[in-house]
């Protein structure tokens, strides 16, 4: 019988304080990882567990879980450069989360999206063309291209895969017979919300379960639970004891509290715009197709968060706008005043 982790009765949240300045915010938040784990949603807590050649181990296990099925074993991986300047000036630049290449020569492209963004499959697909076009070479006639593959976690679920169940998603390039036109690009998404959305049904015998209930709940775990989940594991083992914020230099802990800052500004934002309704609007005009109302929805979004209280870096992330846009929305909406 598969054991589920007790709930725990004392979950360790971490808010910003309401009305305070982001200087005490980060000593409150200092003053709470006593004894906590490192919650993985945030920037600084998904590279530190993945991103480093120490915990290496980690990442081909976690990888593992959900690709091995379809694009075989990793063994081993090799970190590259995440930062990508356009061949182009006009080009934008490019920034991975992580990025790196497996045994048999693809690149694995590894993103973690908590603030929704609107034209997310685009900027995917975008990601791994470039991770392609970086990679051929001049004079490569037989277009010896690498095969790419992008995994996605997102703490939002996507438009794209609205009204189906499914968390994990892959994407490829077939024809009209559904037979494969290449395999040099393939795309996943987890839909973090999805499969919070099916914990009645979880089965911690499938690892992908586990990992992800890991990801989602550790900052939150009692000891006996992390132990549950462990079981003489020692990749999870592992995983657990490099979660410890205990293991944390002084400086870490100052960049993670900042990282938690930033993780719940954009939780904030978007329990906002769950609570108005704005978004389902939004996604409606998306959906239709209609151009008037998608840009009335995108405008309410922002003014809505703007009346709020959020500022505009925290609006970019949510929004996937860029701050030009936003200042013209809100110089907009103060002229008709």
């Amino acid at each position: 019988m598969n054991k589920k982790p007790k709930e725990q009765k004392t979950p360790i949240v971490i808010h910003p304080a309401q009305g305070g300045s982001r200087l005490a915010d980060s000593e409150e938040i200092l003053h709470l990882l006593d004894n906590a784990f490192t919650n993985p949603l945030t920037d600084f807590g998904f590279k530190r567990l993945l991103a480093s050649e120490a915990n290496k181990d980690i990442l081909i296990r976690f990888l593992n879980a959900f690709l091995s099925d379809t694009i075989g074993v990793i063994t081993d991986l090799t970190y590259l450069p995440t930062e990508h300047i356009g061949i182009a000036g006009t080009q934008k630049q490019v920034r991975f989360d992580i990025y790196c290449q497996i045994q048999d020569g693809s690149h694995v492209i590894i993103e973690m999206q908590n603030a929704w963004q609107k034209f997310y499959a685009n900027r995917s697909l975008m990601y791994s063309s470039r991770a392609i076009s970086r990679n051929v070479r001049r004079g490569n006639r037989k277009y010896d291209i690498p095969r790419v593959v992008s995994f996605n976690i997102m703490g939002f679920n996507m438009p794209e895969f609205k009204g189906r169940d499914r968390y994990f998603w892959r994407v490829q390039l077939k024809d009209n017979d559904n037979e494969i036109f290449s395999d040099r690009m393939e795309l996943y998404f987890v839909e973090l919300p999805k499969f919070a959305a099916q914990k009645n049904s979880w089965d911690f015998a499938d690892e992908r379960v586990k990992w992800l209930y890991t990801f989602t709940h550790i900052w939150r775990m009692t000891e006996d639970e992390v132990n549950n989940l462990c079981e003489d594991d020692p990749i999870f083992c592992k995983f657990y004891e490099e979660s410890k914020l205990s293991n944390l230099t002084d400086m870490e802990k100052e960049e993670y509290a900042k990282s938690v800052l930033d993780y719940e500004d954009v939780q904030e934002a978007l329990e906002c715009v769950r609570e108005n309704s704005l978004k389902q609007g939004f996604d409606r005009g998306i959906e239709q197709g209609r151009e008037e109302g998608r840009e009335e929805a995108t405008n309410q979004l922002v003014r809505s968060l703007l009346d709020n209280g959020f500022d505009v870096p925290t609006i970019v992330k949510v929004t996937g706008l860029t701050t030009e846009e936003i200042l013209a929305i809100n110089e907009g909406a103060s002229s008709r005043k």
